[in-house]
């Protein structure tokens, strides 16, 4: 107990020691950065001082002392700043004076009537937000649009509401939306559309209602050319703005176009020596690939799965006939497996070199050095195939798509106890010690098992390989759309001609 209370006593001094030091540092910081004017640094020092210690009576008499003069700098050198028109930097010097204020008056001291910081404060935010209300004015009429919204936007960030500044903000955004309009840009006129209709406190229904029908218009351009997923996509950002932009049936029209329904088989050439068994789970292999990694537009039927709905050819219950031209797409594609090739290196060798024990039991008796020579052969492979696409709509047959995977895998052995060469000396052993022992040595001596587990690691990276090579040339081919680029005018009706 009493060596508890004498460790206790010994920690309580060290850690207000510490304390103390710092104390004192920051104290002399203080004085010399008064002593050299630095006001504001000093004041800083002496608050520190405050932090650690609440009543220090030298740190609250100092920071009296430079409170009002690093203050008085504050405020001379934001007037400063202010008059070159460096309004940012003024805003720093004010905030540094606001907190300084703060620290001031949190170690109960006061300032005198002549430091009004909160109000220094106000007016120049005042007239900053007026200089910037000016600049917007003059860009507005130079139709500098994006300078305009800029300046709008920080008299919002400052003062939100002032004066027309949400008003001028739809002015702009819809006359930047006209001029990009007159220009054909009509993707980025909706964007300007979309800005005027979401300023705060000033819905405005026709600037949404614009934008809708511009992306509308879009999405039926691109479902007249078939671009179908982009169509999807202005779509649903028409309906986003104005939910009533889209006449109905049109999306679903165009998620119909957008879908491909995908049969997949497999076969294979029976010289390649592989039995039906595995073809059939290659096939199936790829077929789950394809559906894992194909988009939502991509439906793998799958055979005997019962549920082909969103494949039947039949329109669902309850909605508009729809024809046969706006069906999803239907293809087959076979994977023919046409060849596969393996071929074995000739052995080569080297020594490998293992440290090895002798043991009676569980007890280590001796040591050696064993040099064992193993013998290596590569096993490589080689599968070749073909993807060919029937366009069950059309009966369009593509050429055959020629692919071709490669993999390799080794096979290490010995070819008999009596490979071992044994070098050095035991540390101890005796006449009952056991043959040195190296781990594996048993399975590295059966040389057929090593060729045979080779060819297997090989058959299935081949098997993984031509599976991943058609799944990718099959995505490529069945489940991508082809940018296209906005066109050089449309129809600004509610809906063009595409969607009657």
């Amino acid at each position: 107990m009493i060596a508890l209370l004498v460790a206790f006593a010994i920690l309580i001094p060290a850690s207000g020691g510490r304390a103390g030091g710092l104390v004192d540092d920051d104290l002399k910081t203080a004085a010399r950065f008064e002593a050299q004017a630095e006001y504001q640094r000093a004041a800083e020092a002496f608050a520190r001082v405050l932090r650690l210690e609440p009543g220090n009576r030298k740190a609250k008499s100092g920071l009296s002392r430079v409170a009002g003069p690093a203050i008085a700098d504050r405020l001379a050198s934001a007037r400063s700043f202010e008059e070159s028109r460096r309004f940012t930097d003024a805003q720093i010097e004010l905030s540094t004076a606001v907190q300084l204020l703060d620290r001031i008056e949190s170690a109960g001291l006061a300032l005198g009537d002549e430091f009004d910081v909160n109000a220094a404060y106000e007016g120049l935010i005042d007239r900053w937000v007026e200089n910037f209300h000016g600049e917007a004015l003059a860009a507005q009429e130079d139709e500098m649009w994006s300078a305009a919204v800029a300046h709008l936007r920080k008299i919002e960030a400052l003062r939100p509401g002032y004066r027309d500044t949400r008003a001028r903000l739809v002015e702009v955004w819809t006359a930047w939306g006209n001029q990009e309009l007159d220009q054909r840009m009509y993707r980025s006129a909706a964007d300007r559309f979309v800005e005027a209709s979401r300023v705060p406190g000033k819905t405005d229904d026709a600037a949404a209602n614009q934008a809708a029908a511009i992306m509308a218009a879009l999405g039926a351009h691109a479902l007249e050319k078939g671009a179908y997923r982009a169509s999807i996509r202005d779509y649903r950002l028409a309906m986003m703005v104005a939910p009533d932009a889209v006449r109905p049936g049109v999306l679903e029209k165009a998620e119909s176009c957008a879908r491909t329904c995908l049969s997949l088989a497999a076969g294979f050439d029976p010289e390649t020596g592989l039995e039906a068994s595995r073809v059939e789970q290659l096939g199936a292999e790829i077929r789950k690939l394809v559906a894992d990694r194909g988009s939502r537009f991509l439906l793998v039927i799958q055979r005997g799965s019962g549920d082909r709905s969103p494949c039947d050819p039949r329109p669902p219950a309850g909605s508009p006939e729809v024809a046969a031209a706006d069906q999803p797409r239907r293809i087959r594609a076979t994977v023919e497996l046409t060849s596969q090739t393996m071929l074995r290196s000739p052995a080569t060798s080297r020594n490998s070199e293992f440290r090895s024990r002798q043991t009676i039991g569980d007890e280590i008796v001796g040591e050696s050095v064993v040099v064992i020579r193993i013998y290596e052969e590569v096993f490589s492979g080689v599968m070749t195939g073909t993807i060919t696409l029937t366009d069950q709509k059309s009966g369009r047959i593509s050429p055959p798509i020629p692919f071709r995977v490669q993999a390799e895998a080794t096979a290490q052995w010995v070819k008999d106890t009596g490979s071992l060469l044994a070098t050095g000396t035991s540390v101890r052993s005796t006449g009952n010690a056991s043959r040195p022992g190296v781990p594996g040595l048993d399975r590295l001596i059966r040389i057929d098992d090593q060729r045979q587990q080779a060819r297997s690691r090989l058959g299935e990276s081949l098997f993984q390989e031509f599976a991943a090579e058609a799944t990718r040339l099959i995505l490529e081919s069945v489940d991508a759309e082809p940018e296209m680029s906005d066109p050089a005018s449309i129809d600004l009706g509610f809906l063009s001609a595409a969607d009657e």
